[in-house]
C-alpha cells in the first residue's frame, strides 16, 4: 500500500484574516482514497506565479532589515526598483554586514551561486538594531547621518570582499526611500 500526498484547492475559498487562498492538504494511504489526516493551510497570493526552475541567475542581492514593520514596504520597493533579487534579511542590515559572523559569507554564496553583479544594502529609520529613533532623541538628521556612516562602512567592506560586484546603499523612511546614500550628497 503506497502513501500519497494530495493538495486540493478548496473551491476558491479564502482565509477571512489574510485573504490567502485556502488549500486542503491530506495524506492518504492510496491516492484518491480516504484521507488519514486533513488540515487547511493558507497560500500567499503573491506567490501564485510559477517559479521558473530553469533560471539560475539574478542581477542583484538585497540585504535588508528583518523588521516586520518595513517588510511589506521593502518587498514592494525591491519589486519596483530592481525587479527580481535575492534577499538577505537580518536585523540592522548594514549592522549585520559589519558585525554578524557569516552574513558576508552568505552574501558570497549568493554572488557565486546566482551570478550576482550588484549588492544593495538598505537600512531604515527607527531601526531597533541601532537603538531606534529614540536613541537619537528623535533627531532625524543625526539618525540619517549615523545610517549614512554605517551604510558607507558596509559598502566599503563588501567592495573589498567582492571587487567584481557593484555595491549600492539606501535608506528607507516611514514613507519609502529617502535616497541612495552617496549619490545625492
Amino acid at each position: 500500500m503506497g502513501v500519497g500526498l494530495v493538495l486540493l484547492q478548496s473551491g476558491g475559498r479564502r482565509c477571512s484574516c489574510t485573504s490567502h487562498k485556502l488549500y486542503a492538504v491530506g495524506f492518504c494511504f492510496q491516492p484518491r482514497e480516504l484521507f488519514a489526516s486533513l488540515f487547511i493551510i493558507s497560500y500567499n497570493l503573491d506567490m501564485e506565479r510559477q517559479v521558473d526552475l530553469t533560471k539560475h541567475s539574478v542581477d542583484k542581492v538585497v540585504v535588508s532589515c528583518a523588521d516586520f514593520r518595513f517588510r511589506p514596504m521593502v518587498a514592494e520597493w525591491i519589486e519596483e526598483k530592481f525587479g527580481e533579487a535575492d534577499l538577505v534579511a537580518m536585523p540592522g542590515a548594514s549592522k549585520a554586514v559589519l558585525e554578524v559572523p557569516g552574513v558576508v559569507a552568505n552574501i558570497g554564496v549568493l554572488v557565486g551561486l546566482h551570478h550576482v553583479r550588484n549588492i544593495v544594502v538598505v537600512d531604515h529609520m527607527d531601526c531597533g538594531a541601532y537603538g531606534g529613533s529614540k536613541k537619537y532623541d528623535w533627531d532625524h538628521a543625526a539618525e540619517v547621518s549615523m545610517h549614512g556612516q554605517k551604510l558607507s562602512e558596509a559598502k566599503k567592506l563588501l567592495e573589498e570582499k567582492f571587487p567584481e560586484v557593484q555595491v549600492s546603499i539606501y535608506l528607507l523612511g516611514a514613507e519609502g526611500e529617502l535616497g541612495e546614500i552617496g549619490s545625492r550628497v
